[in-house]
This record gives C-alpha cells, structure tokens and sequence, in this order.
C-alpha cells in the first residue's frame, strides 16, 4: 500500500475540453482519462439541468 506522494506535475491546465476531469488509466505511456465527464449537467434524480449538454470527451496525454 502506498502512503505518500512524492512529486506532482500538472499535465494541462486551463483547457476548455478539460471540464469535470474524472477517472483516467496509464496505457502504452499515456493517461487517458475522462476530461468532460457531464456530471453538473444532471441532477440527483438523472435529470437534465442543462438544456443541452456538451457531449462527454476521453483525452489522452502522452507522458515522457
């Protein structure tokens, strides 16, 4: 079990795609994550507060 973190970089920051970021995974030397996850666009009960939602985005950034 770990029990520290011993470095933190910011990947991105400040990018309109990246909006509610939520769960990602490490693939083949990328994050690949969920950037636009729509959660503010719905309610408790699972429905619309947005009229419109923006449509849900996966990104993937490359780690070196």
């Amino acid at each position: 079990m770990r029990s520290r973190i011993d470095r933190v970089e910011v990947l991105a920051a400040n990018l309109p795609q990246i909006d509610e970021p939520t769960t990602g995974v490490l693939h083949d030397g990328h994050l690949v994550f969920v950037a636009r996850s729509q959660w503010s666009d719905f309610a408790a009960d699972g429905g619309l507060r947005t009229a419109e939602p923006q449509p849900a985005i996966i990104a993937r950034l490359r780690l070196d």
